[in-house]
């Protein structure tokens, strides 16, 4: 049994298996065969060289942007630690999805425009953990909205400029 490559259908096949294979198909020893694979499982690609014989292709590395873009998309995933000096109670990692980024928009805005919360005398927010956080004022809700719309605005920064460092995760408010 012999094998086979491709390079029009980028597959292989063997004699005693493919009663019938493509034209442009081309002999591959077992060595051959053996090391391509072995390749492929290191993270490289099978292709062909002009000839159509199959060769080992490295992977691409990412650009700085990409990696940029990972990154900061993973650093928003993880959320933000937050640390109160006056506040413990505050202190938690709040998340930073897109619902959470909404409701601390509209909330923010709200407080802009009442000088108050929508909920009353206080805000309760939670964690990533499910933690209830209890805000008493708007200064400290506003103090947290800052922490965070700072923190997403440098790690889109990051993120834009495909370069430079993340801001640390955690951030103290007063």
């Amino acid at each position: 049994m012999s094998k086979f490559y491709s390079k029009e259908t980028g597959g292989f096949y063997d004699s005693g298996i493919n009663a019938t294979m493509p034209p442009d198909a081309v002999a591959v020893t077992d060595e051959a065969y053996a090391a391509l694979f072995a390749a492929q499982a290191s993270g490289s690609t099978i292709g062909a060289d002009a000839n159509g014989n199959p060769i080992v292709v490295a992977p691409v590395q990412p650009s700085a942007a990409q990696i940029a873009q990972q990154q900061g998309q993973a650093a928003l995933a993880n959320g933000l630690t937050i640390s109160s000096a006056n506040f413990p109670a505050l202190n938690g990692t709040y998340s930073l999805s897109q619902n959470s980024l909404i409701n601390l928009t509209g909330i923010t805005a709200y407080i802009g425009l009442k000088s108050a919360f929508p909920t009353g005398s206080t805000l309760t927010w939670y964690d990533e953990s499910g933690t209830a956080h209890v805000f008493t004022s708007t200064a400290e809700f506003e103090a947290f909205a800052e922490a965070i719309a700072g923190y997403v605005t440098q790690v889109q920064d990051y993120m834009l400029a495909g370069s430079g460092s993340l801001p640390a995760s955690t951030v103290t408010i007063p």
